[in-house]
Order: structure tokens, then C-alpha cells, then sequence
């Protein structure tokens, strides 16, 4: 099974009834670039704690170092933590966020240095290195469609 479908595959198992994956990519988080936005630190920072493991966790964002998925829905973006070894584990869920959340997202061209950021409602930003072969456009595209609806 390819990478794409696998992940889809994965994925769909954290939708809400009726909601429809629209497009996800692997990528990578640092810790470096602006921070995830401020609602989740009201009522959502404990949730987002207790999901994760004692791999290092970024302190503003609470989103591990390391691989991350994002993925786009009809109704929400979510965020997963990734083991490297994802051929052996699939993503494990961290966080949703609804489009009142966000004010949009962009990717940039390079191949060698791409990067995809996602802008909050709050005015912070949230800059994740991307890996070759990603499918990020397609995320970007339907963040946008998520905020246009």
C-alpha cells in the first residue's frame, strides 16, 4: 500500500460521523516559527498532554518535536505526532482545530528548503519543514476551501 493511502487509511479512523478527509502530509516540527494558537492553552492543553507520550514536547505548542502529520477535513485541520518508523506505527492524534481557529495557510517552493505554515485566528503561525513528496498543496488548498465554506 502506498504512503498516501496508508495514511488516509489511518486517518479516517479519528473522523467524526460523516466528515471527510480532504488531504494530509507528513512533515516536521522543530520548535522554531510561531506558536499554535492561544485557545488551545483554554481547556485543551491538559487533553493535549495526556495524549502524548515522554517524547520531547514543544512547551508553546504542545506538538512533539519530530515528525508530525496535518491533515485537512471538511470540518477541522488535525494534527498528529508520527513515529519515524511509520511504516510500523500510525500517527497518533493530538489535536483538532475548527475553522474559526484559523485564517489561512500557504506553502513555500523550494524543494530543498519547503516549509508549510498555518496562520491562527490569534496571529500566530505555526512553520513545519516538509518532507519530499508531500502532499501539502493539496492541504493548503483545502484549508482554504475549509475557511471559505
Amino acid at each position: 500500500m502506498d504512503r498516501k493511502r496508508k495514511l488516509t487509511e489511518e486517518i479516517k479512523a479519528d473522523l467524526e460521523s460523516g466528515e471527510t478527509l480532504v488531504a494530509a502530509t507528513n512533515a516536521d516540527f522543530r520548535g522554531e516559527g510561531g506558536a499554535l494558537v492561544g485557545f488551545i492553552f483554554s481547556g485543551l492543553a491538559s487533553n493535549l498532554t495526556s495524549k502524548m507520550d515522554d517524547s520531547p514536547v514543544d512547551e508553546t505548542t504542545h506538538l512533539p518535536h519530530g515528525p508530525v502529520v496535518v491533515a485537512v477535513t471538511d470540518r477541522r485541520v488535525l494534527f498528529y505526532k508520527q513515529d519515524l518508523d511509520w511504516k510500523s506505527n500510525p500517527p497518533e492524534f493530538v489535536i483538532a482545530v475548527a475553522p474559526e481557529g484559523l485564517t489561512g495557510a500557504g506553502k513555500g517552493k523550494n524543494p530543498l528548503t519547503d516549509t508549510m505554515h498555518i496562520d491562527f485566528a490569534d496571529g500566530t503561525k505555526l512553520e513545519l519543514s516538509l518532507e519530499n513528496l508531500n502532499h501539502a498543496s493539496d492541504v493548503v488548498k483545502g484549508i482554504h476551501k475549509l475557511l471559505k465554506s
